[in-house]
């Protein structure tokens, strides 16, 4: 008996794996447990025909099989399986891995049922949306609209912790400037845009880049304007730069909170300029290295790093 995956495209025996090599097997049924990434196998041994049940943990190798019913001495046939849930409102979290099978004691065909506890289950979502480059933003953020007016970013970094800032996993936008994390139960979370990966050769301003990038003048480096469902010019806190915090080392300032409750959650949009000044600060970093993040030396230096004509828009708060 052998495990066949699908590759997103069609299913296949690559890579193949040998789960059971008992004289003969039958009537494989299959469970995927998509919250843990478990799977349970259920057959028959057609030698002694007891019911076996294979058990594969997530990310580890199929486990010898054991017997999930043959007190009988009968032939048993047609396992299926299912996973249940705790019934709705009863506040359990508790899951079951449940099979029934046909029972021949050469008179009668009874039906069998049994269970296995599995522990603690649910279902996952996910959260998706786009960063952009607000390219008509004047004086007033507003949400990515489709291409418009902004531009999608693609080659960005945006990273994804805990509310309690513990790193989950990270992800890279597409051509259309698109993320997506997957498989999250409900609960709340921060998703960051690594500002670092914004402005560089890869991710370049929508205006283009002047020649004396990045010899003379250091990539551009753009700020926060929108995050998700609202503006949040500066990130959040128009003082704190997000590139002093390193790759997967927190969600820096650049983030957004966002909470998971029963539903997916999409349009999670980040949009960035290069126009803004946030803070007072300033440093004595050379020409050719980037500034503070929102600060008048870095927008200085954005103007002599994006091509064309460029404007400031001072929003510091207080002032």
């Amino acid at each position: 008996m052998q495990e066949w995956r699908c590759d997103d495209i069609s299913w296949g025996v690559d890579p193949e794996v040998t789960v059971d090599v008992e004289a003969d097997q039958e009537s494989p049924s299959l469970f995927y447990d998509r919250t843990s990434g478990d799977m349970y196998l259920f057959s028959v041994d057609t030698g002694t025909h007891d019911v076996e049940r294979h058990y594969k943990p997530s990310g580890g190798s199929w486990q010898s099989g054991v017997i999930a019913d043959g007190a009988e001495g009968t032939e048993h046939s047609y396992p299926i399986s299912q996973m249940h849930g705790p019934p709705a409102g009863s506040g359990g979290s508790g899951c079951q891995v449940v099979w029934a099978h046909r029972v021949v004691n050469g008179v009668n065909y009874d039906l069998h049922v049994g269970n296995l506890t599995i522990g603690a289950c649910g279902f996952t979502y996910l959260i998706s949306g786009t960063v952009f480059e607000d390219t008509d933003f004047a004086g007033i953020a507003t949400n990515w609209d489709g291409g418009t007016g902004d531009t999608a970013l693609p080659y960005v970094d945006v990273e994804l912790y805990t509310n309690v800032d513990a790193y989950i996993s990270s992800s890279t936008t597409d051509a259309s400037g698109s993320f997506t994390f997957t498989g999250l139960p409900d609960g709340t979370y921060k998703v960051r845009v690594r500002s670092a990966t914004l402005g560089d050769a890869d991710t370049p301003p929508t205006a283009g880049l002047n020649a004396t990038v990045s010899t003379t003048w250091p990539y551009p480096l753009p700020e926060m304007i929108w995050a998700h469902t609202a503006a949040l010019i500066g990130g959040q806190d128009p003082a704190i730069d997000d590139t002093a915090t390193a790759d997967n080392a927190g969600p820096g300032d650049t983030y957004v909170v966002v909470a998971v409750s029963g539903a997916d959650v999409t349009g999670a949009n980040f949009g960035f300029g290069y126009e803004l000044i946030v803070n007072e600060d300033d440093d004595a970093n050379a020409d050719n290295i980037r500034s503070k993040q929102g600060s008048f030396r870095q927008f200085i230096k954005n103007s002599n790093a994006v091509a064309g004509v460029n404007r400031s828009w001072f929003q510091i708060p207080g002032l």
